[in-house]
């Protein structure tokens, strides 16, 4: 069975050309493409005055920095803990060894 075409829509003038509609604006379309750094939120769903407000751009080069920042900063205490643990001689777990219950 073939598929029905769909017929485009009249324009408003009548004369058949069809005319995709309109979206109307979203609210606040400028602040979209803004960023609160003081509640890390869209600049839309900021809830204070006078925060500073930053480019999306500007807060995923943030966002990506403070990442690094962490991982580095795990990289190294898991190196410490490793150390730690290592230079204790104790195995980190114990074999399982049945006996009388105590």
């Amino acid at each position: 069975m073939p598929r029905a075409k769909k017929r485009p829509a009249a324009s408003s003038d009548g004369s058949g050309d069809y005319q995709p509609r309109q979206k109307g604006a979203r609210a606040g379309a400028s602040d979209r493409w803004s960023w609160c750094s003081d509640c890390w939120v869209p600049a839309a769903a900021c809830t204070g005055r006078g925060h500073t407000l930053i480019s999306v751009d500007d807060a995923r080069r943030l966002a990506k920095g403070a990442l690094l920042e962490a991982q580095e900063a795990v990289m190294v205490w898991q190196t410490r803990l490793d150390a730690t643990l290592l230079g204790a001689g104790e195995p980190l777990m114990t074999p399982y060894h049945p006996g009388p219950p105590y």
